[in-house]
């Protein structure tokens, strides 16, 4: 029997400070960002979070490779699984605040490559000075 191709539906992208779990399981997202991520200065160090959450239809476990660049700074990547056998398609995944340096105004990016599928890009997000 060969396995289901996989096949992506949606998925959507939060950007935030932090993720925590209750002990009910839920997850609680601290320090959302919603529009251009401001820092006081440059350099700047932040801790970026991602909760990613969509549809993924497929099959087995899949090997999985996020990666989150800021232009004019650091990056970094995070491999891991994403066990495709639980029926229910829905597709979660918390990231743990990763340290993110930004050395100027620019641009963080988030990218993830699941199986043998392309490199999606999640999210872009501005980031630039505080005014004032």
């Amino acid at each position: 029997m060969t396995k289901r191709p996989i096949k992506i539906d949606q998925l959507s992208t939060v950007v935030c400070d932090d993720i925590r779990r209750e002990i009910n399981g839920k997850e609680f997202l601290i320090g959302v960002y919603s529009g251009k991520i401001i820092v006081n200065s440059f350099p700047a160090r932040l801790s970026i979070a991602l909760w990613i959450n969509g549809k993924i239809y497929g099959e087995g476990k899949e090997p999985f490779l996020l990666k989150l660049h800021a232009t004019n700074g650091s990056e970094a990547e995070i491999e891991g699984s994403v066990d495709l056998d639980d029926g229910s398609d829905i597709f979660s995944l918390s990231v743990p605040a990763v340290p993110i340096e930004f050395e100027s105004a620019g641009k963080f990016e988030a990218s993830i490559k699941i199986g043998q599928l392309r490199t999606k890009k999640l999210v872009s997000k501005v980031v630039e000075l505080k005014k004032g």
